[in-house]
């Protein structure tokens, strides 16, 4: 503003005339000193452009004394350089952004156009002006077509730049006053104070323009966000159901609302029959095509693509309706197709429908890309969990038919097994009063034994299947009574000592004063009796085997006794990778039967049963060269009350 004081350096007596400029200029350079403050003082507080514009003409118009201030901005044809989408080239033609007029004076924004400046050489010299170049053009307007167009005697104009995207400056507009009453010469006051506010409309411009820059990188955030929130939202829900049509309608209806689409539907590939079926389709404004087959021979182009595990979008080429209650609103539209894929292949595809005029974002494409790609994984594993829903449908059958056929041989097997026994007895009696020699008796008793022994053995087995069949099918009731510990160990061990005895083995108890039991008598001589045949068939000759029993606490009463808890130690030694199969039915542990006895693997499997049905608890440990089962039996009082 150095111009618009140095008349204040003349030493002379300045006269009244001079006097009134000097002090009509210092107002001026005051105003627009102020102007500056105010501008920039808006513009940090991020004010809008065209208030702050206004502001700006507004004050210039007052303190030049002009009969217009106007900015305006060129229209531009490339916008690689530009900043918020200006280029670096004017194509002849400005718009007129803010104005600030005397009341007398017309205005060129109510005319609401763009006016055409590739005839007026003022113009034409803006556009060649270089960005260093400070100085203003300024003209006097004596055409009378330049007149009527602006309504202007003479003029000042000073260039606007703004740096471009490459840092580079861009011419953006103009900022000009206009005498329109009168011609005036155009000042170098005048001239400086366009200078000094062009930077300032320069500043307002470029504000602007990184605001609208920060706020659609806000807005694409918020867009991801939403994006991400609804992905979550509709892979939660395509996950959710292990029906395959019910997750293709999750997925197809999701989409459909989430982007608004005119269509979406998902297909399902027949790799065999080269065909791809709609299974279910969602549509706001266009018709739908549920259920339809396509060929994908016939459309090479697309399916090529799609089997390739592609996605892609294309405007279609044919006219079809889009609105069905309005017949006559026609159209192309817009498609997006994506694969629906897993490792194991192409399962199917999902397409996005849209008016002609959309164009599909980058969020929109991942969107539906990964609701394919969710839509897939959900898919294939709904599948597998059908292959296996049969597969444990056909595993039950199987078990079913074979516990029908166990039942029905068992039950088959045992009256023929009674009346081997029956006969065996009968046959044992006339054999006595046959008179033999005693080597004759002799042999006949041991053939006698043996029939007696095998018949007992296939006795046995015969009554496990039977007991396991109704424990299995809940038909075993157990029945409860008060148990004397002491009197009836002694009692169930007796049956056991026998085979001990013969096999040269001890069995060791070791007791405690215990209390009363009750709990199901037959059941537990069963389990006692199971437990102390097993340890003595899996130990070796002179083998010790130690039954021990205690008194037992719950979890939930400590320091009260609530049953008893009894361990069956064995010289013996199972695998590890052995011991958690030894509870299932029919299952043997390969050359552990130093007797070579056989066996049918039923009776640990019994046992497992059996305490399960007194409530109780099994465990086995083999560790150190032997092995340990151990079982808590709680004691059922409240189910004796309950009887009695």
């Amino acid at each position: 503003m150095q111009d618009l004081h140095s008349s204040l350096g003349s030493a002379a007596a300045p006269s009244p005339e001079d006097r009134r400029l000097q002090i009509s200029n210092i107002r001026s350079s005051r105003e627009i000193e102020l102007l500056a403050r105010a501008a920039i003082a808006r513009i940090y507080c991020a004010a809008p452009l065209g208030e702050t514009l206004g502001e700006i003409a507004e004050t210039l118009r007052e303190a030049l004394n002009c009969d217009r201030a106007i900015v305006w901005q060129f229209v531009r044809t490339d916008d690689d350089a530009a900043p918020a989408g200006q280029s670096s080239k004017c194509d002849g033609h400005a718009i007129p952004v803010v104005e600030a007029k005397a009341d007398n004076s017309p205005s060129l924004m109510e005319w609401g156009k763009t006016f055409a400046l590739a005839d007026d050489p003022l113009w034409r010299a803006l556009d060649a002006i270089a960005p260093d170049d400070a100085a203003s053009c300024r003209t006097e307007v004596r055409s009378a077509a330049s007149r009527a167009t602006f309504a202007v005697r003479s003029r000042a104009v000073m260039p606007v730049f703004v740096r471009g995207r490459d840092r580079a400056a861009v011419l953006w507009g103009a900022i000009a006053i206009h005498y329109c009453r009168s011609s005036r010469p155009c000042s170098p006051r005048k001239c400086s104070a366009l200078e000094y506010v062009a930077p300032l409309v320069a500043l307002a411009v470029q504000q602007e323009a990184l605001q609208q820059s920060l706020y659609r990188q806000a807005e694409e955030f918020k867009h991801a966000i939403d994006y991400d929130a609804t992905l979550k939202r509709i892979t939660d829900k395509v996950r959710d159901s292990l029906d395959e049509k019910q997750i293709v309608q999750n997925a197809v209806r999701e989409v459909a609302h989430a982007l608004q689409v005119g269509s979406c539907n998902a297909a399902i590939y027949d790799r065999n029959r080269r065909t791809s079926q709609i299974l279910y389709e969602e549509t706001i404004f266009l018709p739908a095509q549920i259920y339809r087959e396509s060929d994908m021979s016939a459309f090479p182009e697309l399916y090529d693509q799609l089997l390739n595990k592609q996605y892609f979008q294309f405007c279609s080429l044919y006219e079809r309706n889009v609105d069905r209650e309005n017949c006559d609103r026609k159209g192309r539209v817009a498609m997006l197709a994506c694969s629906m894929f897993d490792n194991e292949g192409v399962i199917g595809d999902l397409w996005v429908v849209h008016g002609c005029d959309h164009e599909f974002s980058d969020l929109e494409v991942r969107l539906v890309g990964q609701v394919a790609n969710q839509c897939a994984i959900a898919i294939r594993q709904a599948r597998l969990y059908q292959a296996s829903q049969a597969q444990v449908a056909e595993l039950e059958k199987l078990n079913q038919l074979k516990d029908d056929f166990l039942s029905t041989v068992s039950h088959e097997l045992k009256t023929p097994v009674s009346n081997m026994n029956m006969a065996i007895q009968m046959l044992e009696i006339q054999v006595k009063q046959c008179d033999r020699s005693e080597e004759t008796q002799a042999r006949i008793a041991r053939y006698m034994g043996i029939l007696r022994d095998e018949c007992k053995r296939e006795d046995e087995l015969i009554t496990d299947l039977l007991d396991l069949q109704r424990l299995e099918e809940g038909g075993y009731s157990a029945a409860m009574s008060v148990i004397d510990l002491e009197k009836w160990l002694r009692k169930t061990v007796a049956f056991t000592r026998s085979r001990l005895f013969s096999r040269k083995q001890t069995l060791t108890i070791e007791d405690e004063a215990l209390p009363t039991l009750i709990a199901d008598r037959v059941i537990l001589d069963r389990i006692i009796i199971e437990l102390l045949n097993n340890a003595s068939k899996y130990s070796a000759d002179g083998s010790e085997i130690i039954l021990r029993l205690s008194r037992a606490e719950c979890d939930d009463r400590p320091g009260v006794p609530t049953g008893i808890r009894l361990f069956v130690t064995n010289p013996a030694t199972i695998p590890k990778d052995e011991l958690p199969k030894i509870f299932s039915k029919f299952y043997r542990i390969p050359n552990a039967d130093p007797w070579k006895q056989g066996g049918t693997g039923l009776g640990l499997a019994l046992v497992a049963r059996l305490v399960r049905q007194l409530g109780g608890e099994l465990d086995a440990v083999s560790e150190d060269g032997s092995t340990t089962f151990s079982i808590l039996i709680p004691n059922h009082k409240d189910r004796l009350d309950m009887s009695d």
